[in-house]
């Protein structure tokens, strides 16, 4: 669960306007070097994640790749000084006590389920499967292609990363090993929190929509004149000329547009 927040925490540090920074891309690197440092898994999502760091690349991919060396290089280098081998982990050296003695175990051994049978069952198996145990993350998954066309970028990040994480756990035997639900899908059903707000999004009346039709019904019941007539003609050409509404300058956040009326 930690790990998943760590993974979270990059995504979030990220700028909201994918303008490169330095220090937020540096440090969002680096929650996912320590991320993928308890669960190799979070790897596969670095794939993707050159396109939340946003652009021009040149800029932003330096500073993340920056974060994410640090943490990779003192795992790699811990790996080496206890096991002799960068690539090898702890879980390659799980000690299990038999009545023979003490045994070796390596996690990468438990990966031999077939792939077809670990996906239906992490679906549909009663008391762990996403759908009996978390039926909202299905609906997230569904609402997949409204997160895309709202907003390219993260609907290819959670389609891919849910996908490369959900593959990779349908081959692991021991993927059933929860009291309720399968932990190991815990970044899936955070991720899914994304394309249920664009669904709920997509769904609730916009608010621009609700200001500019307030706005006009006010002016059809009060005619502007002097400097608010101004505005008024200003924000028509600029709709005519560009096909979008105009954003006046007066709205106040969360409040909608204030109006001063002459007496």
């Amino acid at each position: 669960m930690f790990t998943a927040v760590l993974f979270l925490g990059a995504l979030a540090l990220l700028p909201a306007d994918r303008s490169p920074s330095a220090g937020r891309h540096v440090a969002a690197g680096l929650l996912l070097a320590l991320a993928t440092t308890a669960k190799p898994v979070f790897a596969l999502t670095a794939i993707v994640f050159p396109l939340l760091t946003g652009k021009p690349w040149r800029r932003a991919l330096p500073a993340f790749a920056l974060g994410v060396a640090l943490p990779s290089a003192l795992w790699l280098s811990l790996n080496y000084q206890l096991f002799g081998h960068p690539l090898v982990t702890p879980y390659d050296r799980i000690v299990h006590f038999t009545p023979t003695g003490i045994e070796l175990h390596s996690n990468r051994e438990d990966f031999i389920l077939p792939m077809w049978q670990g996906a239906k069952d992490q679906l549909l198996k009663p008391t762990r499967g996403l759908l009996p145990t978390s039926p909202v993350t299905v609906i997230a998954v569904l609402l997949l292609p409204v997160l895309y066309r709202r907003h390219r970028q993260w609907g290819l990040f959670v389609a891919f990363s849910s996908l490369a994480i959900y593959l990779f756990y349908s081959t692991y035997t021991l993927w059933s090993m929860s009291h309720w639900g399968n932990r190991f899908l815990m970044p899936i059903v955070a991720l899914g929190v994304l394309p249920l707000a664009a669904g709920l999004a997509a769904c609730l009346p916009s608010a621009e929509s609700h200001h500019r039709d307030t706005d006009e019904g006010e002016a059809g019941r009060n005619p502007t004149s002097g400097g608010e007539g101004l505005v008024e003609e200003d924000r028509r050409q600029n709709q005519d000329k560009y096909g979008t509404r105009l954003v006046e300058n007066c709205r106040s956040p969360g409040l909608g547009i204030l109006h001063s009326r002459k007496p």
